[in-house]
């Protein structure tokens, strides 16, 4: 019965797109807020998800800033790979940089924010970014521990005294 009620509540808290004087931010939060609620009471994590990702698509529909859509889900204590990943989903083509510099900011880790890109995928069912977008992105590729060394093919030990030498009839 509780469920249905905060079911409920949910739905009407959602469909309302100017409910609230301060528009999409207090109708984010307090989305989140009851869906942190309905999710205590139920088993599993599936539900907080779903609340979480429709409350982030209308507030990106509703022209929220997507570090401050961010920092809000962050905040109520939302999964930060979720909150990322649905905010690239709804974002579109969002700028990577820019997400990840205030993500970093509120100290979530890069390969966070770098899976969460990988990740995403649109409404027509196709990646958002590309892996070589993704590569690209200063802000992700900057601390992830990626060095050139590790690719280079290793040194072949050379022996302390060669055990013949060439002489060449041209030297003089």
């Amino acid at each position: 019965m509780i469920n249905k009620i905060i079911g409920i509540l949910f739905f009407l808290v959602l469909s309302c797109t100017f409910c609230y004087a301060d528009g999409w931010e207090q109708d984010f939060t307090e989305s989140l807020q009851l869906g942190k609620q309905a999710a205590n009471s139920e088993p599993e994590e599936l539900y907080e998800e779903i609340i979480l990702e429709r409350a982030i698509k209308k507030a990106i529909e509703e022209e929220g800033p997507p570090c401050e859509v961010m920092k809000i889900a962050i905040d109520l204590k939302y999964n930060a790979y979720y909150t990322i990943k649905n905010i690239y989903n709804v974002g579109g083509m969002l700028d990577i940089d820019e997400l990840c510099m205030c993500a970093t900011e509120s100290g979530i880790a890069k390969q966070i924010i770098a899976q969460a890109a990988v990740d995403a995928i649109s409404s027509a069912g196709t990646p958002v970014y590309g892996i070589d977008e993704i590569a690209q992105a200063q802000c992700i590729n900057k601390g992830l521990g990626y060095t050139e060394a590790l690719d280079a093919p290793s040194l072949i030990e050379m022996p302390s005294k060669p055990t013949s030498y060439l002489v060449s009839p041209s030297a003089p």
